[in-house]
């Protein structure tokens, strides 16, 4: 059996297919997923267009994945997008990033079936050169598809099919990509289910109950659960302990295809505030895809009693996405409670928690609560284009308001996470991160408060990587720290951001409580309520650099609070904030080249260990548009070309260090746009 995957321009017909034949096909909604799923899921990557196939091959993971999982075959990405080149090009980055790189390719391993115009099934080809060759698919004794050219581009080796428009060709391809035969049961395919549903037909004419449908249910099945509402009187609605996919929002339809729409036809897993919903006890990969889970409490369950009231997931990796998780509960007191709306623990790279609404779980009522939303534990998932609102993390104690990462190493990217809380001695509104090295990339985290740090993301120890992210209007407890981010110890790089109108007692844009080293660079921090950034510890260290720190209150834009700090501040803007730059009698460190200007106190408030520097600016920073938040430099900024090299090689835009003849100072890199107005003679016009 193949693990595939097909976004939703990917024929319906041939997903069904490959179903019915025991496939599992998974759905995913953004080509740029592509390199996160294949970095530990898959080899084989297809970008499909105009009745064009992009193929590449990863050998080394190919090797690895295929004896480690010999049936995990294949990705599956297909869009009609004009631009097909750019989009190629866009999922090859993908894949190189998330690979290393294309070393060697082997065809012959991955097309054991392939029968070539000259009789032979060996194709090989290097990065780096360039050839052609003709071949000929064949599949059941039939040509399925023309010749095969595989183009070089720089480092990278194309794969370049030419197909016939029929999803059915594309079908015989990918079944020539399947190294074994399926391994589900002998006739795998779908089962169906409706809330009135008799009997153990489980047929699309004479549907099953939700419960058989999962008993019956062999490894690459398929269930598709029609409109209505779903319970139990078990410890859960249904507990999944296989590698099976769940499908609401089936219309109902007695024969004919398939037909799904989650929004039309709703499908309700109730726990009625006295079970969980889903159980999932692994080791297996399960999908639940368009359900409602709703109503779920965890807290008298006998499994790991106060833990996911949704969905509990132990040593599992399941694919969860476009569903609605909303009003579930962890636990009550006196059971502290964990994963309000889901927990994950022991999940791996190839877990995926997508498009998902997160709304108004808590994790704990009248107890300690951890990850209102999601808790993540022990766990590399991927959390992609979900909204997590509204949920609490506890209301006597909470951590993770939204999410909880806890020895988690995967992505958080592209999510919005709004609105969250973590109560009553709280920490993290949004998200909670303890110990092990999550990237939280690319997402939108706002109006989350806590009651005491870290309104936006509360970091206790770990290396995370906090990239991208709109960190705004976020509020720590009043008289705490941290209202977007507060590190409470930990070796965290913190870039591009733009952490903007946060508040807190101290520090409400951005808290270094850390003795271990930290690296901030290319962020913009501005308007919030007291200082920018404000470091702690004796033994505070790490590189500030190229940000841009503006119209900040407190104690202004940056504060050394303790003595025998000693961070490298460099190649800031600190402009119209209370202070510029201001330190506590006994700190120390390296300043320079930083352009603090305007600050409505002072512009430097420092002991005599410190000093702004033999090249420090003092002047306006020329902003396009401070007033409407651009902070991009104007021409003609005294910030251009005069920063030193502090091995940033990138600003908040992604655009390379240097351009021109130096480095500029702040978060900005100026890129000159040339334009050309001709004369209106030049064209043509009377």
């Amino acid at each position: 059996m193949a693990r595939l995957y097909a976004n939703e321009n990917f024929p319906l017909p041939v997903v069904e297919e490959l179903r019915r034949l025991g496939h599992d096909v998974l759905t995913i909604h953004e080509t740029g997923q592509a390199g996160q799923l294949l970095s530990d899921e898959a080899v084989l990557a297809f970008a499909c267009a105009d009745g064009r196939a992009l193929l590449t091959l990863n050998r080394r993971h190919f090797i690895r994945l295929h004896r480690e999982q010999p049936r995990h075959a294949g990705i599956i990405v297909c869009t009609f997008d004009p631009d097909f080149v750019g989009q190629a090009r866009r999922i090859h980055d993908a894949i190189e990033a998330h690979t290393g790189g294309h070393r060697h390719y082997a065809l012959e391993k991955h097309l054991p079936l392939l029968v070539s115009s000259g009789g032979s099934t060996r194709h090989t080809a290097d990065a780096g050169a360039r050839r052609s060759t003709r071949v000929r698919w064949r599949y059941a004794g039939r040509e399925v598809c023309g010749g095969i050219e595989e183009m070089n581009c720089r480092k990278r080796s194309y794969f370049l099919v030419s197909l016939a428009a029929s999803g059915l060709l594309l079908l015989g391809l990918f079944l020539l990509l399947t190294e074994t035969p399926p391994m589900a049961r002998a006739d795998p395919g779908s089962l169906f289910v409706k809330p009135d549903g008799l009997g153990t037909a489980c047929t699309q004419a004479q549907p099953c109950s939700l419960q058989t449908a999962v008993a019956q249910a062999n490894a690459g099945d398929t269930i598709y659960v029609g409109q209505g509402d779903y319970t139990d009187t078990g410890a859960a609605v249904i507990t999944v302990t296989k590698s099976i996919a769940l499908y609401g929002g089936w219309d109902g339809a007695a024969s004919g295809p398939v037909g799904r729409d989650p929004a039309a036809h709703p499908t309700i897993l109730d726990g009625q505030g006295t079970r969980r919903v889903v159980q999932i006890t692994g080791p297996c990969t399960p999908t639940l895809d368009g359900l409602t889970i709703t109503n779920g409490n965890a807290n008298n369950t006998p499994f790991h009693t106060g833990r996911g009231g949704g969905i509990h997931g132990w040593d599992a990796s399941p694919i969860i996405q476009n569903n609605v998780i909303i009003h579930n509960v962890g636990g009550i007191t006196p059971t502290n409670g964990v994963g309000g709306g889901l927990l994950l623990y022991g999940a791996s790279a190839s877990a995926l928690i997508s498009g998902n609404l997160v709304l108004s779980n808590t994790a704990g009522i009248g107890g300690v609560g951890t990850g209102g939303g999601l808790s993540l534990q022990y766990s590399a998932v991927v959390v992609v284009g979900n909204v997590i609102q509204g949920n609490v993390a506890g209301t006597d104690q909470g951590w993770g308001g939204g999410l909880d990462l806890r020895e988690f190493n995967g992505t958080v990217r592209g999510n919005l996470i709004q609105g969250n809380v973590a109560r009553s001695y709280g920490y993290g509104g949004g998200m909670r991160v303890s110990y092990g090295s999550p990237r939280i990339l690319d997402n939108e985290i706002r109006g989350n408060s806590s009651d005491r740090n870290g309104g936006g993301i509360y970091v206790n120890w770990g290396t995370p990587l906090i990239q991208g992210n709109r960190i705004v209007g976020n509020a720590a407890g009043s008289g705490w720290n941290g209202g977007g981010i507060l590190v409470d110890w930990g070796n965290p790089t913190i870039a591009a951001n733009y952490i903007v109108s946060n508040t807190a007692g101290s520090s409400s844009g951005l808290g270094l409580e850390t003795g271990d080293y930290f690296t901030v660079t290319n962020n913009v921090i501005a308007h919030n309520n007291t200082d920018g950034i404000r470091l702690w510890e004796l033994t505070c260290y790490g590189l500030i650099a190229h940000n841009t720190i503006a119209f900040n209150g407190g104690e202004g834009g940056i504060r050394l609070n303790y003595p025998y700090i000693t961070p490298t501040i460099v190649n800031n803007i600190i402009v119209s904030n209370t202070y510029g730059i201001s330190a506590h009698e006994n700190a120390s460190g390296t300043l320079d080249y930083n352009d603090v200007w305007g600050n409505t106190v002072q512009d430097y408030d420092l002991p005599g260990a410190l000093q702004p520097g033999p090249h420090a600016v003092q002047a306006d920073p020329h902003f396009v548009h401070a007033a409407g938040d651009d902070y991009h430099l104007r021409a003609g900024s005294p910030c251009i070309d005069v920063g030193m090299d502090a091995g940033v090689t990138s600003d908040m835009d992604g655009d390379t260090r240097p351009i021109g003849l130096g480095y500029d100072i702040g978060a900005d890199e100026f890129r000159l746009l040339h334009l050309l107005y001709l004369p209106l003679v030049m064209k043509n016009h009377p």
